[in-house]
């Protein structure tokens, strides 16, 4: 090992780099010059570029990505990640090797192709991840009887209690529904989370349903996922129709089930057995009871957006496409041991299906439901009362706490985390939420198409060691791509890589792609650019990746 310390002993430390190099023998060198804090790449650092002005042109970069360490007892992550890694039965690490690259690349250029290098890491990952309910198994006996699904308005659920209530739910999907697609019609709520695990513990297809929408559309989107049984509740309806909104024609020829109901008709007996066995058995024999699909590759969830005519469309994710995405996500969100996610967002968004419901879920944290995000009193309350830690909405709704005087900034003390997607975040409310309540809102970025999230700006940290900070946050940008994601920025009508710092089509690649469009394999076709056999998303967004990585979006191309 050739150690390199900073200051002026770093020169003779790259002399000697270059002169191995020169000799013909291997360096390994981590341009980022220092262990990650975050789980993410750090700023590459340009010191390095001294070995390779030093070395003979034959000399090549050989670029390779590694996964797999942050989580270990050697990484800077939190005691929370640890922990649940340890509980792993082996940890999987990958590295992954790219083509070799000219000894005068550029760091910029270097970064970008070490991005598209943690795609391959991060696509052999998720090979080997199970379906949602084998997930949520595993998670929900390791939590236990700890606190796991909280509602404003129902008592809250243990992990035990969840996923028992679940595996009773289940039971009565797979006698009601015969068809692969079930529909779900309700809001962030404890009800609406039991009914989505048992509709993944039956093995089925989940489709929520956008209630805020016109009634003809909702009738599409049914029409369109062959859904013949609705879940939802009376409650809920009478709150629709007293809130103006009728969706009784569009209901008109399904089945609906009232999911309080299903519970309510369960026997004594079979709730007492099943509780026990929830309570008492291994996971590994509760998957094999209760969970009827372990295969990660299939569809877990159908997801409708409007495309660029207003035409709604019907994205397919599979398991493996969610499951990858929360680990991801995950990574950089560095969970600590006192993580409470406020989970409010509507669950016909895939912002809301996958990160305020599946991910708590998954990754054993408890989750705080509140059905209505433009309810900021509501929410806040609920941030005060479960001391929750990260909350996440749209620049419009976090403008919301910002203008209600009923929301008091020792509400949201207990922030740690609040991101902004789905819209871009208004520099005012991004000022304003910081003056009223003394918190960052971090902008991230993704699309239905991508399980949502691509990409998010993270806390600076400071590293104690070098007294050193690692970069985490560029106001105006929407951060670097998550780990095992990649963009790619080029020409919206050759796909030409353009340099960094040009405009053009953004495309994101990482093995949160989705399967296709529902039945529309050509559409499919024209959405998915392959690239040496990686499969990148064609966004429809445009921007540009600064010197760091960091991804500015400008502009919106018209088709």
């Amino acid at each position: 090992s050739i150690p390199i310390e900073a200051g002026p002993s770093s020169t003779k430390a790259l002399e000697k780099v270059a002169e191995l190099l020169n000799e013909g023998a291997v360096v390994c060198l981590f341009p980022e010059g220092t262990i990650s804090r975050n789980g993410h790449l750090s700023v590459f650092k340009h010191g390095y570029r001294k070995a390779a002005n030093l070395a003979n042109d034959d000399v090549v970069i050989v670029p390779f990505y590694l996964r797999g360490l942050w989580g270990s007892q050697f990484s800077r992550s939190s005691a929370k990640l640890k922990s649940s890694t340890r509980n792993s039965q082996r940890r999987q690490l990958m590295v992954s090797f790219g083509q070799t690259l000219p000894i005068s690349t550029e760091t910029e250029l270097l970064k970008r192709r070490i991005f598209d290098l943690s795609i391959n890491s991060w696509e052999g990952y998720k090979q080997s991840l199970p379906s949602l309910a084998d997930a949520w198994i595993d998670s929900a006996k390791r939590v236990g009887s700890e606190l796991a699904i909280a509602d404003t308005s129902a008592r809250p659920l243990s992990a035990t209690d969840a996923l028992y209530q679940s595996i009773l739910l289940s039971r009565q999907v797979s006698v009601i529904s015969d068809e692969q697609n079930i529909g779900i019609l309700l809001p962030s709520s404890r009800r609406a989370t039991l009914i989505n695990m048992a509709g993944l513990l039956s093995g089925k297809t989940l489709v929520n349903l956008n209630y805020s929408g016109k009634t003809k559309a909702l009738a599409e989107t049914i029409e369109q996922s062959e859904i013949k049984t609705i879940y939802t509740s009376a409650e809920f309806l009478d709150k629709l129709k007293g809130s103006g909104v009728d969706v009784s024609d569009a209901l008109a020829h399904l089945e609906i089930v009232d999911v309080d109901e299903m519970l309510s008709k369960t026997k004594q007996l079979s709730k007492v057995v099943t509780w026990a066995l929830v309570k008492f058995l291994p996971a590994r024999l509760l998957k094999a009871l209760y969970s009827k699909n372990h295969d990660g590759q299939l569809a877990a969830a159908i997801l409708f957006t409007n495309d660029s005519k207003g035409d709604s469309q019907g994205v397919v994710l599979s398991h493996q496409n969610i499951l990858i995405n929360l680990k991801q996500v995950a990574e950089v969100l560095n969970a600590e041991g006192n993580d409470v996610v406020m989970a409010s967002l509507p669950l016909y968004q895939a912002y809301g299906l996958t990160v305020t419901q599946f991910l708590p879920l998954i990754e054993g944290l408890p989750m705080v439901c509140h059905a209505d995000p433009q309810d900021s009193v509501g929410v806040a309350k609920a941030v005060a009362k479960y001391r929750g830690t990260i909350l996440l909405g749209t620049s419009n709704l976090f403008e919301g706490y910002i203008h209600n005087e009923a929301v008091q900034p020792l509400m949201l003390k207990s922030l740690r985390f609040a991101v902004s997607g789905l819209e871009d975040l208004d520099a005012n409310v991004q000022t304003g939420f910081k003056l009223k309540f003394g918190k960052d809102i971090y902008e991230g970025y993704g699309t239905t198409e991508t399980s949502p999230v691509a990409s998010v700006n993270l806390p600076d940290i400071l590293d104690t060691s070098y007294w050193q900070v690692q970069l985490g946050n560029k106001e105006g940008t929407v951060g670097m791509p998550l780990p095992g994601a990649s963009f790619k920025i080029t020409d919206p009508v050759t796909f030409k890589e353009l340099p960094i710092g040009e405009n053009g089509m953004i495309l994101i690649g990482g093995p949160q792609v989705m399967l296709g469009y529902l039945n529309n394999p050509a559409k499919t076709a024209q959405a998915i650019h392959d690239v040496d056999g990686v499969r990148w998303f064609v966004s429809g967004d445009k921007g540009h990746l600064d010197e760091d990585g960091f991804l500015q979006i400008t502009d919106q191309y018209q088709h």
